[in-house]
Protein backbone atom coordinates (compact mmCIF):
# COMPACT_ATOMS: atom_id res chain seq x y z
CA UNK A 1 0.00 0.00 0.00
CA UNK A 2 2.30 2.72 -1.27
CA UNK A 3 1.71 6.18 0.17
CA UNK A 4 -0.37 5.00 3.10
CA UNK A 5 0.90 5.23 6.65
CA UNK A 6 1.15 1.78 8.18
CA UNK A 7 1.60 1.53 11.94
CA UNK A 8 3.69 -1.20 13.53
CA UNK A 9 0.78 -2.20 15.77
CA UNK A 10 -1.37 -4.44 13.63
CA UNK A 11 -0.56 -3.06 10.16
CA UNK A 12 -3.20 -0.31 10.07
CA UNK A 13 -3.71 2.77 7.95
CA UNK A 14 -6.02 5.72 8.27
CA UNK A 15 -9.42 4.93 6.81
CA UNK A 16 -9.40 8.30 5.06
CA UNK A 17 -6.05 7.50 3.39
CA UNK A 18 -7.24 4.03 2.41
CA UNK A 19 -10.36 5.42 0.72
CA UNK A 20 -8.44 8.24 -1.00
CA UNK A 21 -5.81 5.86 -2.32
CA UNK A 22 -8.30 3.23 -3.49
CA UNK A 23 -11.22 5.49 -4.45
CA UNK A 24 -11.66 3.93 -7.89
CA UNK A 25 -11.33 0.30 -6.81
CA UNK A 26 -13.17 0.10 -3.47
CA UNK A 27 -16.59 -1.46 -3.93
CA UNK A 28 -19.73 0.02 -2.44
CA UNK A 29 -20.11 -3.16 -0.39
CA UNK A 30 -16.68 -2.58 1.17
CA UNK A 31 -17.49 1.06 1.93
CA UNK A 32 -20.79 0.08 3.54
CA UNK A 33 -19.03 -2.62 5.55
CA UNK A 34 -16.49 -0.10 6.87
CA UNK A 35 -19.31 2.30 7.73
CA UNK A 36 -21.30 -0.44 9.48
CA UNK A 37 -18.23 -1.44 11.51
CA UNK A 38 -17.65 2.17 12.57
CA UNK A 39 -21.27 2.59 13.63
CA UNK A 40 -21.16 -0.80 15.36
CA UNK A 41 -18.07 0.28 17.31
CA UNK A 42 -19.82 3.44 18.47
CA UNK A 43 -22.91 1.46 19.46
CA UNK A 44 -20.75 -0.96 21.45
CA UNK A 45 -19.13 1.94 23.31
CA UNK A 46 -22.55 3.45 24.00
CA UNK A 47 -23.80 0.11 25.33
CA UNK A 48 -20.78 0.15 27.69
CA UNK A 49 -21.74 3.70 28.84
CA UNK A 50 -18.74 5.25 27.09
CA UNK A 51 -19.07 8.48 25.11
CA UNK A 52 -16.47 8.69 22.33
CA UNK A 53 -16.01 12.42 21.78
CA UNK A 54 -13.38 12.43 19.07
CA UNK A 55 -14.81 10.93 15.88
CA UNK A 56 -12.68 12.40 13.11
CA UNK A 57 -11.19 10.89 9.94
CA UNK A 58 -7.79 10.77 11.67
CA UNK A 59 -9.13 8.53 14.44
CA UNK A 60 -10.54 5.73 12.31
CA UNK A 61 -8.09 3.09 11.14
CA UNK A 62 -8.56 0.14 8.84
CA UNK A 63 -6.50 -3.03 9.17
CA UNK A 64 -5.25 -5.13 6.26
CA UNK A 65 -8.19 -7.50 6.80
CA UNK A 66 -10.52 -4.47 6.42
CA UNK A 67 -11.57 -4.38 10.08
CA UNK A 68 -12.10 -0.91 11.54
CA UNK A 69 -10.35 0.32 14.69
CA UNK A 70 -11.02 3.53 16.61
CA UNK A 71 -8.18 5.35 18.32
CA UNK A 72 -7.62 8.32 20.62
CA UNK A 73 -9.94 7.87 23.54
CA UNK A 74 -8.51 10.89 25.40
CA UNK A 75 -11.74 12.87 25.27
CA UNK A 76 -13.96 9.86 25.97
CA UNK A 77 -15.82 9.53 29.22
CA UNK A 78 -18.08 7.18 31.13
CA UNK A 79 -21.67 8.19 31.65
CA UNK A 80 -23.97 6.93 34.37
CA UNK A 81 -26.68 4.67 32.98
CA UNK A 82 -30.21 6.04 33.18
CA UNK A 83 -32.03 5.04 36.35
CA UNK A 84 -35.20 3.27 35.39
Amino acid sequence: MKGIRITNAGSCCLLYDYLQRNSRTVSMITILSLLAQTVGSLKYLRDCSIVYNNLTPKNIYVRKNLNVKLKDFTNSCFVAPDDE
